[in-house]
């Protein structure tokens, strides 16, 4: 096989989601679990709801991203390959794995990466980049806003790819269709609020870099935590790149 494909990049990504949830429903149950377990009106099915941490995993996932439940757990179950709408929304929900569900690579220093749940090569680091997913998100929804605008549809085009084709009628480019309207939307607090977050990650790049490239691992204290992979203990666990251990040789 060349790389690992689509469709388990997809599982995966379904999987560290299911994972998340799990985190998230865990700590609601700790803090909760008395208070709805001790009224009487709650019926058997309810608690056990409470304990089961992934019980409307499919259905959040569904109101999130307008897919129905069933084609997620298809997708996830391997019983139909990710279309192209699952694909959009993957991107739109977690824009900072859409690269690596794409590619199969991760771009870490530029905020793309892929889920704790994959492993990687040839970076290998999972460090989230909150900085570039805020940015990327409030892209996506400025993307958004200017297409739903009532005034696209006063543009004079014959397809939608006229929108956004930009062509070589002479020397230089022209813009698509949209360009005008896109000019008219970038004078907004919205526009505004993006420049300050890219200006946020970038003052924050150097900083995350430095994390990127840290090789040093940092003081044992006391017995090592059970399970540690063997494989990786020798390196920092934020390094970028995969480093040989020490008496390894490449043969």
């Amino acid at each position: 096989m060349s790389s690992s494909t689509i469709d388990d990049r997809v599982v995966l990504l379904i999987k560290d989601q299911m994972t998340r949830r799990e985190s998230v429903k865990a700590r609601e149950v700790r803090s909760s679990l008395l208070e709805r377990l001790l009224p009487a009106s709650n019926s058997a099915e309810e608690m056990l709801s409470v304990l089961q941490g992934s019980r409307g995993f499919w259905k959040v996932l569904a109101e999130q991203t307008g897919i129905s439940a069933d084609r997620w757990r298809k997708v996830f179950e391997r019983k139909q390959r990710p279309t192209t709408d699952i694909l959009g929304a993957i991107g739109q929900q977690w824009p900072h794995h859409a690269f690596w569900v794409m590619t199969g690579v991760t771009d870490a220093a530029n905020g793309h990466v892929a889920p704790d749940t994959a492993t990687t090569y040839p970076e290998r680091a999972h460090v989230r980049d909150q900085c570039s997913i805020n940015y990327f998100r409030a892209s996506i929804a400025l993307n958004e806003q200017l297409f739903n605008d009532e005034g696209v549809e006063k543009i004079g085009f014959d397809d939608p790819i006229d929108l956004i084709e930009r062509t070589r009628p002479f020397t230089h480019y022209w813009e698509g269709a949209i360009a005008g309207l896109a000019y008219k939307h970038s004078d907004t607090e919205s526009y505004r609020l993006l420049m300050e977050l890219w200006n946020e990650r970038e003052s924050h790049r150097e900083q995350h870099k430095k994390l990127l490239m840290r090789q040093e691992k940092s003081a044992k204290r006391g017995d090592p935590v059970l399970g540690e992979d063997p494989r990786t203990a020798h390196q920092n666990p934020f390094y970028l790149f995969y480093e040989i251990q020490n008496g390894d040789t490449k043969d």
